[in-house]
C-alpha cells in the first residue's frame, strides 16, 4: 500500500514523487516505458546523443526560479548547469540575409533590436517589459507571488499573441521576430494567448541554459534522487485501468498484466485521453469527459538527426531559426492546407546542436520543421517497423527538402554532416504516445479555462504540461502545483523561499 502513486515519469511526474517522498509519503511511479524519463533521455546513434525531450532551458542561473526547484528537489547536485552564449544564444536568419541574436537581458534586446528597427523603440520596450512582467511573477517561479492557479494560467480572458503584437506595431518582419519563440510552445500566434507565450518565453530572456550532458543527464540525476527518496520506480508497466473504491473513491490501479498496486491517492501525469482510458465512463459528467477528449495538440514536426565529421562551431551555445518566406508569414501554421503533398512548412527550421558521445570527435544537430499530423493521415494506422514503401519515400522527399532549404542558409552544416535520418510526427507518435505526435502534448488556446490538478473523485489528481505550460520548467510548475493541492501550497512556497534564501 502506498501513499501515493504517480502515473507517468515525465518531468511533471516525478517532479511530484519527489517533492511527496521528501514530504515523508511512500510513493510509487509507474511507467509504461522501460525507463523513467524517456522523453529526456532521448536516444544514441552513430556515436551521438540526440536529445528529444529538453534542449535549452530559461530561469536556471543562480537564484532563478528553475533553479530553485533543482534545489529543493536535490537535482542540483547531480547536474552541470551552461550558460549559452549571452551576446546571442538564439540567432534568426533569414532567405533575403537579415539576421539578429537574441541576447540575454531584457535591456540588451531592447538595445539591439532597437538597432535593427530604430523606428520601433518603444514598441520594443513595451513587448519586453510586458513580457518579464508576466514570467517574473509566475506562481512558484516567485515565490513572493501568491498561489492562484486559475488567474496566474487563465486564458479564457486574453488576447492572441497575434492582437497584442498588431496593437503594438505595424512592422511586419518586427512581428515575425516576436512570435518566432512560438516554436517553444507550438502554438500559433493567432492562438496563444499573449501572457501564457509570455510565461514560456520570459525566463530565456532572464538567461538561457543548457545542461552538460543534455536530457539524460537530466534523466539521470532524477532517478538518482528518486533512489536518494525512496522512491520505487516501476518500469515496463502500463496502468490499464484507475480502480475505483464503492463510493468511487481512488484505491489504486491495475496493470496490463492484471497486477493491482494500492493507493488512495494517484496522480495522472500522463496526457488527458489516456486518462479517460483508465476509467469508466460514468465517474465523469459528460461535458467533462468531453472536454478532456476534444482537446487540441500542439505542433507537431519532421526532425532531422545528423551527425557530422566534427563538432560544429556555429551551434557551440547557440540555436539557429531559419527563415525562408515572407516577413508578414506567421513562424507556425495549423491549418492543415497549408502543408501540401510532399512538402513541410519551409517558413522555419530550428537548428540545434546534439551531444557527441564520450570520447567522440564526431558532431551532430537536429533539425526541427513544424508541421501536422493530418500530412500523414494515409499512413496513420501503420507502425513502426510496418510502414510501407509509400511511407518511406515520402520521407526521403521531405529529407532532401529540409536539406536543400538548410544548405542554402548554413551550407556548412550539410557540407560536414555524413549521415542523416528523418522522424516524422507518426515516429513521434509512437515514440511519445502522443496521440498526435504534438511535440508539446495539449494546446493551451485563448478563450480556454485551464484544467485543475483536483477532480471530483476523491484522491485522483491530475498534473503534466496539459495543465501549466509545456517545458522542463511548465511541467515542474503544475508538479509544485498539484502538490501544493495535496500537501499546502503555502508549506512548498516556504520551502522555495528557505532556498531561496539559501542561495542569496
Amino acid at each position: 500500500m502506498y501513499d501515493a502513486l504517480v502515473v507517468g515519469s515525465g518531468v511533471s511526474g516525478l517532479t511530484n514523487a519527489l517533492l511527496l517522498a521528501q514530504a515523508g509519503q511512500r510513493v510509487a511511479v509507474v511507467e509504461r516505458a522501460q525507463q523513467c524519463a524517456p522523453l529526456l533521455r532521448g536516444f544514441e546513434r552513430w556515436g551521438i546523443q540526440f536529445d528529444t525531450g529538453f534542449h535549452y532551458a530559461g530561469a536556471l542561473a543562480d537564484g532563478e526560479g528553475l533553479q530553485r526547484f533543482f534545489n529543493l528537489l536535490g537535482l542540483d547536485r547531480h547536474v552541470e548547469i551552461e550558460p549559452m552564449r549571452s551576446s546571442g544564444f538564439d540567432r534568426i536568419i533569414t532567405a533575403a540575409g537579415f539576421s539578429y541574436d537574441f541576447p540575454v537581458g531584457g535591456d540588451e534586446i531592447v538595445r539591439s533590436l532597437s538597432d535593427k528597427f530604430p523606428r520601433e523603440r518603444s514598441a520594443i520596450r513595451r513587448f519586453i517589459d510586458d513580457t518579464l512582467q508576466v514570467s517574473d511573477h509566475l506562481p512558484y517561479i516567485n515565490p513572493t507571488t501568491p498561489i492562484d492557479q486559475l488567474s496566474a494560467f487563465d486564458r479564457a480572458h486574453d488576447v492572441s499573441l497575434t492582437d497584442y503584437l498588431a496593437a503594438l506595431t505595424t512592422n511586419p518582419m518586427l512581428r515575425r521576430l516576436l512570435s518566432l519563440h512560438c516554436l517553444l510552445h507550438g502554438i500559433a500566434p493567432e492562438r496563444v494567448p499573449f501572457r501564457f507565450h509570455a510565461s514560456v518565453i520570459g525566463p530565456y530572456f532572464r538567461s538561457a541554459s543548457t545542461i552538460v550532458g543534455g536530457g539524460l543527464a537530466l534523466a539521470n540525476a532524477f532517478e538518482r534522487c528518486l533512489n536518494e527518496a525512496g522512491v520505487d520506480l516501476i518500469c515496463d508497466a502500463e496502468v490499464e485501468q484507475i480502480l475505483l473504491s464503492s463510493n468511487e473513491g481512488v484505491e489504486g490501479v491495475e496493470l496490463s498484466d492484471g497486477t493491482v498496486i494500492h493507493s488512495q491517492t494517484v496522480i495522472s501525469t500522463i496526457h488527458p485521453h489516456y486518462t479517460l482510458n483508465c476509467l469508466p465512463d460514468r465517474v465523469f459528467r459528460p461535458i467533462y469527459r468531453k472536454r478532456l477528449s476534444s482537446l487540441d495538440e500542439s505542433m507537431s514536426a519532421c526532425v532531422l538527426f545528423a551527425r557530422c565529421r566534427q563538432p560544429l562551431e556555429v551551434l557551440r551555445g547557440r540555436n539557429l531559426y531559419l527563415l525562408s518566406a515572407s516577413a508578414t508569414s506567421p513562424p507556425i501554421q495549423q491549418q492543415h492546407q497549408q502543408y501540401g503533398r510532399g512538402s513541410v512548412d519551409e517558413k522555419l527550421l530550428y537548428v540545434t546542436s546534439a551531444n557527441a558521445a564520450s570520447g567522440s570527435d564526431c558532431g551532430g544537430f537536429m533539425v526541427i520543421a513544424p508541421t501536422t499530423a493530418a500530412q500523414f493521415s494515409q499512413w496513420c494506422q501503420s507502425r513502426l517497423g510496418q510502414r510501407p514503401d509509400s511511407y518511406n519515400m515520402y520521407k526521403q522527399r521531405i529529407s532532401a527538402q529540409m536539406i536543400g532549404q538548410l544548405e542554402q542558409s548554413q551550407p556548412e552544416l550539410i557540407a560536414a554532416m555524413d549521415r542523416c535520418q528523418l522522424a516524422t510526427p507518426l515516429t513521434l507518435r509512437d515514440y511519445m504516445f502522443s496521440p498526435d505526435g504534438a511535440l508539446y502534448g495539449v494546446q493551451h488556446q485563448v478563450d480556454q479555462y485551464p484544467l485543475q490538478a483536483i477532480t471530483r473523485i476523491k484522491g485522483l489528481y491530475l498534473s503534466g504540461q496539459a495543465l501549466i505550460a509545456p517545458g522542463v520548467m511548465g511541467a515542474m510548475i503544475s508538479g509544485f502545483s498539484t502538490c501544493g493541492t495535496i500537501l499546502g501550497h503555502d508549506r512548498l512556497v516556504g520551502e522555495l523561499k528557505q532556498c531561496h534564501q539559501t542561495i542569496q
